[in-house]
């Protein structure tokens, strides 16, 4: 019997009214990014203090980053969503964009989620092509919610507004990030300056994160990779003393 799909026009339209939508989101943070690092008065900081701070923090997001990256690799894949991930078709077409949102029409947000991060081990450079605005979308609610604690701090909180606002600029970039060290074509600057962060480690270099894709068991974190010297020993326990590697669906095909 041959299969017949609905009109392709109503399923283009609601992927246009998503990308406008992330379009406009990403726009506003940035509006009200720029806005906050006004807001700081320079001559109230206190320079030495505020590195020591945003590096603390910077460990805990990476750190963070490093449990909601195991926590979506290894979350459980859904028997209906097993033949979308290991799709070997052209996964540009309308078609596959149909079969695709059918699989998920009976699962709830965290099972899309998953997925839609998952597909990078099994597609590697699907991540490389995304576009800026949809990797930032990814994060970009813990972003506009730090962004919007600065306009509630006092004119003289100069770092706090500092901390804050540096640190939502990472978080709405973690993807930007783990697309440039999957080998992003991007600027010259930004590739040389993220060469440079990798070679002094501010940003985890291209062979640890090779290794996580090889054997998907560590090296999780994703902003700088510091967070990995706590993560990894957790994470090997908790594999080796549950199922959760069979369940993930990561292994059910090789990429």
């Amino acid at each position: 019997m041959r299969e017949t799909l609905p009109s392709w026009r109503l399923l283009n339209n609601e992927m246009n009214k998503l990308r406008d939508l992330k379009y406009l989101l990403v726009i506003c943070f940035y509006v009200l990014l720029l806005l906050a690092f006004l807001s700081i008065d320079s001559e109230n900081l206190i320079i030495g203090y505020d590195f020591i701070c945003l590096f603390t923090i910077l460990f805990i997001v990476d750190f963070l980053t490093g449990i909601v990256h195991f926590f979506l690799d290894y979350y459980p894949l859904k028997t209906e969503i097993i033949p979308i991930y290991n799709y070997r078709g052209d996964r540009k077409t309308e078609r596959f964009n149909y079969l695709k949102k059918e699989a998920f029409r009976n699962y709830n947000i965290i099972d899309k989620i998953s997925y839609n991060f998952k597909i990078h081990h099994n597609k590697p450079m699907h991540l490389s092509k995304k576009i800026y605005t949809h990797l930032c979308f990814e994060t970009i609610v813990p972003s506009l919610l730090l962004v919007c604690i600065v306009f509630l701090l006092k004119p003289n909180q100069s770092d706090l507004k500092l901390i804050l606002s540096s640190t939502a600029l990472f978080i709405c970039n973690i993807q930007y990030i783990h697309t440039c060290v999957h080998g992003r074509e991007t600027f010259v600057f930004v590739r040389s300056l993220i060469t440079w962060a990798q070679k002094y480690h501010i940003i985890y270099p291209f062979k640890i994160h090779a290794e996580h894709h090889k054997y998907i068991s560590a090296n999780f974190c994703l902003l700088t990779g510091w967070g990995n010297v706590v993560l990894n020993p957790i994470i090997k326990i908790v594999l080796q003393k549950t199922n959760i590697r069979e369940r993930s669906g990561l292994f059910l095909s090789k990429y």
